[in-house]
This record gives C-alpha cells, sequence and structure tokens, in this order.
C-alpha cells in the first residue's frame, strides 16, 4: 500500500521482465495481460482493465485468469497436434485459420492458404457442389453437417476428406461470422467402398443372373392350366432368389405338382430350392414315382445321402416343408402327403385345413424307418386347392407390427368365393401389400391357386 504502481514490478517473474508496469501505459478502455508471482512463489496471470476517472484518478480492474489461459493453451496444443484437418473459414469462404496437420498433410505453407479462399484447393468439378453445401448450412441455420469431397494438395495429388462444419458466433451474440471445419483424410476409406461397391455390383449381377436360372426351372403358368382350368401364382422372394420352389409334371393321367420352403432364404435357400426341383425330376421324371407318399419317402432320403447329418464343419442341418400332390384326371381323385406345413381345399362351401406329418425332408431320424403318411380326397370342378409356404401368414406389419397370421389367410379366401382366381389374385396381392406397407418382408412369400379339374 501507498507505493507507486511500478512496485508490481518487482513480483514479475525475471522471464517476462517485459511485462513492466508504468502508469502511463495503462489507457481507458484498454486491457492488459501480465504475470505475477504470489506469495508462495507462484506465477499467476492477471488481465488488468483500465477506467480513467481523470487525470488524477486510473482504477484498474484484475482478473486472475490463469486458468483460463491454461485451458486455451491446452486447447490451442490439442488443435495445433490433432490428427484431423482443423480450419476455420469466413462467411466468404476464406481461411482465417489452419492447423499444423491442415498444412502439414495439403503441403502448404500458412501464408499461402491463410486469408485466401478455401475454394481454390477444391477439385474443380466439385467447387460449385461445396459452395452449395456451405449457402445450404447457412439458409437452413443448421449447427452441423458433414460432406465428402475431394481437395487438391499443393504437390497436385488429390485426396478426400470428409468434413464436418460447425458454426462460428460473433461474441456474445448469435449472429454467425464463419464455419469451424473438422476433416479427415477418408481417401483410402474412399477407395475401400468403391471396392466394396464394385465387389457388391458383381455379386448382385450375378445373383441376377440366378434368379434367371431359378425362374426358368419354375414350371411356366401355361403348362400348369394344361392340367387346370384356373390358376395363379404369388411368389415373392423376400430378396433376388427365393428358398421356396414350386413344381408340376405330369405322367400318364396323373398331375404331380409340389410347394416347398426350404430352410433360409436368399442365397442359401435359394441352392436348396435348385437341390430339391432336381431331386423331384429324379424321383418322378426319371423314376416315375406318382405316389405322394414315396415321393417324399424317396426325397427325404436322397437329400439325407446328398447333404449327411453328421459332425464337424461340414454339417448340414438344412432341410424343407413340401406339400405334394397327384391329381388322377381319371378318377378325379387327389392324393397329397406333407413334410410339416399345411395347405387348403376349398370344397362343399367349406374351406378344409389340411396337415400331414410334422417331419420335415432331411430332419434327423432315429433307427425307425418313417414312412409319410399318404391320404386321399374326391375333388369336382369348382373345389380349389392353396398351397402356400409361411412366409404371408408370418409377415409383420399392420398398425401394430404383427403376424399377418394364418386366420386372416382363411378370411381373405372364405370372403372372396365368389370371385374368379385372377380377382383373388388381386385381394391377396393388395392385403399383403397393405400389411407390410413401410416394413421389410419378413420371408419368401408363395401362394398357388388351382381350380377347374380336368
Amino acid at each position: 500500500m501507498s507505493q507507486k504502481l511500478e512496485v508490481l514490478n518487482d513480483f514479475i517473474p525475471t522471464d517476462y521482465k517485459e511485462s513492466i508496469f508504468d502508469a502511463k501505459d495503462f489507457h481507458d478502455g484498454q486491457k492488459y495481460l501480465s504475470p505475477i508471482t504470489t506469495l508462495n512463489q507462484k506465477v499467476i496471470w492477471i488481465e488488468w482493465s483500465c477506467k480513467v476517472f481523470s487525470k488524477d484518478v486510473k482504477v484498474l480492474l484484475g482478473q486472475d485468469v490463469t486458468k483460463k489461459m491454461e485451458l486455451e493453451t491446452t486447447f490451442e496444443s490439442l488443435v495445433q497436434n490433432a490428427e484431423d484437418f482443423i480450419y476455420q473459414v469466413d462467411l466468404e469462404g476464406n481461411f482465417i485459420f489452419l492447423n499444423n496437420q491442415a498444412l502439414l498433410k495439403l503441403g502448404y505453407q500458412e501464408n499461402e492458404l491463410l486469408y485466401k479462399n478455401s475454394i481454390n484447393i477444391v477439385l474443380e468439378k466439385y467447387k460449385e457442389i461445396v459452395k452449395e453445401n456451405y449457402k445450404q448450412h447457412y439458409r437452413q441455420k443448421q449447427e452441423s453437417s458433414y460432406f465428402e469431397f475431394p481437395i487438391t494438395k499443393k504437390d497436385g495429388s488429390i485426396i478426400w476428406i470428409g468434413q464436418h462444419v460447425t458454426n462460428i458466433y460473433e461474441t456474445g451474440i448469435s449472429k454467425r461470422k464463419g464455419f469451424l471445419a473438422v476433416a479427415r483424410d477418408i481417401t483410402e476409406k474412399r477407395r475401400q467402398e468403391k471396392i466394396i461397391e464394385e465387389q457388391q455390383d458383381d455379386i448382385t449381377s450375378s445373383i441376377q443372373y440366378a434368379k434367371r436360372i431359378q425362374v426358368n426351372l419354375l414350371p411356366h403358368l401355361s403348362k400348369i392350366e394344361q392340367s387346370f382350368d384356373n390358376c395363379f401364382i404369388i411368389y415373392k422372394p423376400r430378396d433376388i432368389v427365393s428358398g421356396d420352389f414350386y413344381w408340376m409334371e405330369k405322367i400318364g393321367n396323373t398331375s404331380v405338382f409340389a410347394l416347398s420352403d426350404c430352410t433360409g432364404h436368399g442365397v442359401p435357400g435359394s441352392f436348396m430350392s435348385l437341390l430339391g426341383i432336381n431331386l423331384l425330376n429324379s424321383i418322378v421324371l426319371e423314376n416315375k414315382t406318382i405316389k405322394p407318399g414315396l415321393i417324399l419317402n424317396e426325397l427325404d432320403k436322397k437329400l439325407i445321402h446328398v447333404l449327411p447329418r453328421g459332425m464337424g464343419e461340414n454339417k448340414v442341418d438344412d432341410g424343407m416343408e413340401i406339400t405334394i400332390c397327384a391329381y388322377n384326371h381319371d378318377t378325379k381323385e387327389l392324393s397329397y402327403a406333407l413334410a410339416g406345413g399345411r395347405f387348403l381345399i376349398y370344397k362343399d362351401e367349406e374351406l378344409l385345413v389340411i396337415k400331414g406329418d410334422s417331419k420335415h425332408i432331411g430332419d434327423y431320424r432315429d433307427e425307425v424307418i418313417f414312412h409319410y403318411t399318404e391320404n386321399k380326397i374326391t375333388l369336382n370342378e369348382v373345389d380349389t386347392i392353396y398351397l402356400l409356404s409361411d412366409g404371408f401368414q408370418d409377415q409383420f406389419g399392420g398398425p401394430r407390427n404383427k403376424k399377418f397370421n394364418f386366420k386372416n389367410i382363411k378370411t381373405l379366401i372364405e370372403d372372396n368365393q365368389n370371385k374368379s382366381l385372377l380377382e383373388q389374385k388381386d385381394i391377396f396381392e393388395r392385403a399383403f401389400n397393405e400389411w407390410i406397407s413401410d416394413f421389410e418382408q419378413t420371408d419368401d412369400v408363395s401362394l398357388i391357386a388351382l381350380k377347374g379339374f380336368k
């Protein structure tokens, strides 16, 4: 107390003697920063504000800003040594700050970029796109946005960056004065994505080709119409190819037809469906087996032979649900056998749900030899058969994202028996599309209706 202001110079650390106190250097409204050594020999930083009341009276207000400066120093160190490019641009797009990493990776000196327009280093054909991205960020008052684009390094090479942009505001007010960008070199990431994209295109093309093969192996509608007056087919793979398949051949006076739901969907399911078609061709066409129960027995035996159930990495547990029907055009009898699943017959104004054996084709069996059960029913020209996989009934959707369920399928059939099969097909497809809405398809969907037995 009672000492001149300059007495504070005695407390300035030796390394900072340029920060000397001189009363005539303090002016109204200005701020000054100086280090001070405390009584316990700790150095703190004081920010002084000066208020001049008269030519004889100056008031200095000092605030300890040591922690603030430490934070700023730490922050600056983090920014300068970060692996990311960190830079600021004004509203015109001019660089007003670049961290060391940005300069190092781009190969420029600070004076070559500072206060220059950032658009200058953007690849020519992307310049307008980048400008529009900034404008959109500004117009839509976005707090943050992300954009990827290529820039040119000083040596002429091109790299891709992924840039996150946030706003910079005027101190104390919400007026934007520029943008802060944090960017990362994503050149390698883009290269990998390009490779993956090309591989996906190749895979998709291959699967599309597989779809053509699979579809061509399915019986054409015209072939089915040779045995039945009316029919419709709804066949909706969940993916490009399907684990469902339908099959039909006529042997003498008997039409043998089937609908199967193989394990899985997509590519694995489609392999099983192709195998099922091939085995049925062998059993029915080559061996002339037309009794549904015997067909299933042979199919089960052959599938287990082709895909042995065992242990180890090659163990296979895949199989199939399948319904086999054989219609004798002379006796008007329909023989049928089922390995899992069910089908429906609308006969005499009643909807019959037909079930069979629960054992799927390819399921493990013990030493007891299993034989599938075969049954018969006589049909007339107005009866209708509905073969279906479980994809329709198990589809999630509706207002509460529940399964469509088998009961609703029965209701659709019963409520629309006065309509033609063509009209019924439209009703089923519309019901499915309305139910699924924006949800993803759960499984492969197959539904076949046959009527008018010749």
